[in-house]
Protein backbone atom coordinates (compact mmCIF):
# COMPACT_ATOMS: atom_id res chain seq x y z
CA UNK A 1 0.00 0.00 0.00
CA UNK A 2 2.45 2.40 0.97
CA UNK A 3 4.54 1.79 -2.23
CA UNK A 4 1.25 2.39 -4.22
CA UNK A 5 0.74 5.61 -2.56
CA UNK A 6 4.47 6.60 -3.29
CA UNK A 7 4.00 6.14 -6.96
CA UNK A 8 0.56 7.98 -7.13
CA UNK A 9 2.28 11.05 -5.44
CA UNK A 10 5.38 11.02 -7.68
CA UNK A 11 3.15 10.67 -10.56
CA UNK A 12 1.28 13.58 -9.47
CA UNK A 13 4.83 15.64 -8.96
CA UNK A 14 6.05 14.55 -12.38
CA UNK A 15 2.81 15.77 -14.15
CA UNK A 16 2.95 18.74 -12.09
CA UNK A 17 5.16 20.42 -14.59
CA UNK A 18 4.58 21.46 -18.40
CA UNK A 19 7.13 20.89 -20.77
CA UNK A 20 7.68 22.80 -23.98
CA UNK A 21 10.27 21.98 -26.86
CA UNK A 22 11.23 23.91 -30.12
CA UNK A 23 14.30 23.82 -32.04
CA UNK A 24 16.11 26.20 -30.36
CA UNK A 25 15.37 25.72 -26.16
CA UNK A 26 13.47 22.83 -24.00
CA UNK A 27 10.75 24.90 -21.06
CA UNK A 28 9.89 23.84 -18.22
CA UNK A 29 6.95 25.78 -16.25
CA UNK A 30 5.53 24.49 -12.54
CA UNK A 31 4.21 26.06 -9.84
CA UNK A 32 6.78 26.42 -6.93
CA UNK A 33 8.56 28.38 -4.56
CA UNK A 34 11.17 29.65 -6.21
CA UNK A 35 14.43 29.34 -4.32
CA UNK A 36 13.26 25.76 -3.38
CA UNK A 37 13.49 24.75 -7.31
CA UNK A 38 16.32 26.52 -7.47
CA UNK A 39 18.15 24.65 -4.75
CA UNK A 40 16.81 21.44 -5.78
CA UNK A 41 17.96 21.86 -9.69
CA UNK A 42 21.07 22.86 -7.41
CA UNK A 43 21.74 19.83 -6.02
CA UNK A 44 20.81 17.71 -8.81
CA UNK A 45 23.53 19.14 -10.98
CA UNK A 46 26.41 18.70 -8.08
CA UNK A 47 24.99 15.27 -6.69
CA UNK A 48 25.32 14.50 -10.19
CA UNK A 49 29.07 15.02 -10.61
CA UNK A 50 28.98 18.16 -12.35
CA UNK A 51 30.92 21.82 -10.62
CA UNK A 52 28.76 24.67 -10.54
CA UNK A 53 30.61 27.26 -12.68
CA UNK A 54 28.57 30.41 -12.40
CA UNK A 55 24.98 31.57 -10.67
CA UNK A 56 24.38 34.53 -12.73
CA UNK A 57 21.89 36.84 -10.25
CA UNK A 58 20.52 38.53 -14.22
CA UNK A 59 16.70 38.77 -12.51
CA UNK A 60 18.42 41.49 -9.67
CA UNK A 61 20.40 43.16 -12.29
CA UNK A 62 17.56 43.14 -15.06
CA UNK A 63 15.31 44.75 -11.70
CA UNK A 64 17.68 47.24 -10.86
CA UNK A 65 18.05 48.41 -14.13
CA UNK A 66 14.22 48.69 -14.68
CA UNK A 67 13.66 50.97 -11.76
CA UNK A 68 16.37 53.27 -12.95
CA UNK A 69 14.84 53.54 -16.23
CA UNK A 70 11.81 53.66 -14.49
CA UNK A 71 9.83 50.79 -16.02
CA UNK A 72 7.80 47.67 -14.66
CA UNK A 73 9.96 44.94 -13.61
CA UNK A 74 10.61 41.90 -15.58
CA UNK A 75 11.49 39.22 -12.75
CA UNK A 76 10.35 38.38 -9.22
CA UNK A 77 13.72 36.11 -9.12
CA UNK A 78 15.95 34.67 -11.75
CA UNK A 79 19.32 33.24 -12.07
CA UNK A 80 21.63 31.70 -14.93
CA UNK A 81 23.18 28.70 -13.80
CA UNK A 82 26.56 27.35 -15.58
CA UNK A 83 28.28 23.96 -14.70
CA UNK A 84 30.88 21.51 -16.11
CA UNK A 85 32.18 18.31 -16.31
CA UNK A 86 35.71 18.41 -17.16
CA UNK A 87 35.29 14.41 -18.75
CA UNK A 88 32.29 15.48 -21.09
CA UNK A 89 33.91 18.81 -22.05
CA UNK A 90 37.11 17.02 -22.87
CA UNK A 91 34.82 14.35 -24.83
CA UNK A 92 32.44 17.44 -26.36
CA UNK A 93 35.91 19.06 -27.53
CA UNK A 94 37.20 15.60 -28.76
CA UNK A 95 34.08 15.05 -30.71
CA UNK A 96 34.03 18.66 -32.76
CA UNK A 97 36.77 21.40 -31.21
CA UNK A 98 33.95 23.95 -31.79
CA UNK A 99 32.00 22.28 -29.01
CA UNK A 100 33.76 24.83 -26.78
CA UNK A 101 30.69 26.95 -27.54
CA UNK A 102 28.50 24.41 -25.00
CA UNK A 103 31.06 24.84 -22.14
CA UNK A 104 29.91 25.09 -19.39
CA UNK A 105 26.80 23.95 -20.20
CA UNK A 106 23.99 26.30 -18.78
CA UNK A 107 20.40 26.37 -18.21
CA UNK A 108 17.90 29.50 -16.74
CA UNK A 109 15.44 29.15 -14.03
CA UNK A 110 13.26 32.24 -13.41
CA UNK A 111 9.84 33.76 -11.52
CA UNK A 112 7.85 36.26 -13.59
CA UNK A 113 4.61 35.76 -11.79
CA UNK A 114 4.26 34.59 -7.70
CA UNK A 115 5.34 30.35 -7.71
CA UNK A 116 5.43 30.57 -11.43
CA UNK A 117 8.59 29.02 -12.11
CA UNK A 118 10.11 28.59 -15.54
CA UNK A 119 13.20 26.57 -16.38
CA UNK A 120 14.92 26.38 -20.07
CA UNK A 121 17.85 25.54 -21.70
CA UNK A 122 19.11 26.25 -25.58
CA UNK A 123 18.93 23.02 -27.16
CA UNK A 124 22.56 21.65 -28.28
CA UNK A 125 23.18 20.68 -31.58
CA UNK A 126 25.33 18.94 -33.65
CA UNK A 127 27.87 20.76 -35.71
CA UNK A 128 28.39 17.42 -37.96
CA UNK A 129 26.11 14.96 -39.23
CA UNK A 130 28.21 12.28 -37.94
CA UNK A 131 28.30 13.82 -34.58
CA UNK A 132 26.40 11.99 -31.50
CA UNK A 133 27.38 13.72 -28.16
CA UNK A 134 25.41 16.46 -28.37
CA UNK A 135 22.18 14.49 -28.31
CA UNK A 136 23.70 12.92 -25.07
CA UNK A 137 23.99 16.14 -23.86
CA UNK A 138 20.81 17.28 -24.01
CA UNK A 139 19.75 14.27 -22.73
CA UNK A 140 21.20 14.98 -19.78
CA UNK A 141 19.95 18.40 -19.16
CA UNK A 142 16.99 16.84 -19.24
CA UNK A 143 17.43 14.00 -16.57
CA UNK A 144 18.89 16.85 -14.54
CA UNK A 145 16.00 19.20 -14.79
CA UNK A 146 13.29 16.41 -14.43
CA UNK A 147 15.57 14.18 -11.53
CA UNK A 148 15.54 17.59 -9.46
CA UNK A 149 11.69 18.19 -10.16
CA UNK A 150 10.67 14.65 -8.82
CA UNK A 151 12.19 15.51 -5.22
Amino acid sequence: MKILILILTLSLYLSAFKKEENNIYMKYTLEGKYNEVLYSLIDEITASGFTLVYKAKIGKSMNKLSEYLKEKKLFINANKIGFCKKSLALEMMKENIENIVFCPMSLAIYEKEKNEIIILYQKAENINKNEILMLKVNNIMKRLIENSLSQ
